[in-house]
This record gives C-alpha cells, sequence and structure tokens, in this order.
C-alpha cells in the first residue's frame, strides 16, 4: 500500500549516453523525494547504476501525448522547431507565443 503522506510524481530525465527522454511515475513526499525514488525505479538494487540526468518533477501521474509532450524521442534544438512548423504546428504571427 502506498504511503498516505506521499502523492503522485511524473518525473522527467534524459539518458545522457543518447538523449532519449525518460519519464517515470512514483510516489513520494515532495519534488525533491520525486527523484530519489525515480533513481531507485531505475537502479532497484543496491549497487545498480542509475544512468539518468534529472530535469523535473511535475505533481501527479502526467501521460505522453494527453497530459505532457515531448518533441521526440530526445530533446530538440530551437531551430529544428523552427525550421519544421509541418512537424512542430505553424503558428500564426498574430497569436501570442504564451498566454
Amino acid at each position: 500500500m502506498t504511503n498516505p503522506n506521499y502523492k503522485p510524481f511524473t518525473v522527467l530525465a534524459l539518458y545522457p549516453d543518447n538523449g532519449q527522454i525518460h519519464c517515470t511515475h512514483v510516489w513520494a513526499r515532495d519534488g525533491l523525494h520525486a527523484f530519489t525514488q525515480a533513481a531507485h525505479a531505475v537502479a532497484p538494487e543496491e549497487g545498480d547504476y542509475c544512468d539518468l540526468d534529472f530535469v523535473a518533477a511535475l505533481p501527479g501521474h502526467r501521460h505522453e501525448d494527453a497530459d505532457v509532450f515531448f518533441p521526440g524521442e530526445g530533446v530538440v534544438d530551437g531551430e529544428t522547431v523552427l525550421a519544421q512548423p509541418e512537424v512542430f504546428g505553424a503558428f500564426s504571427p498574430e497569436a501570442p507565443a504564451v498566454d
């Protein structure tokens, strides 16, 4: 059973060797504890190696293509996004970029 003091988090990380995005759902006391929980999820046995670079812990269990959207399997630079409006959704110059 889950500890009643724990809350759901989604931890985002990258594999440094290939830049692939990794998303892990965990239960933790707070956002910083979520990183520890995610590291243990990836490397459950003592002495296991956790080869992730952590980026963020978001409250709740976020689901890809519903609650959180990734630009691909790995990070994508801004120049690539701007050069591929057909992939990343061309925007109207009149529309505000930020709410």
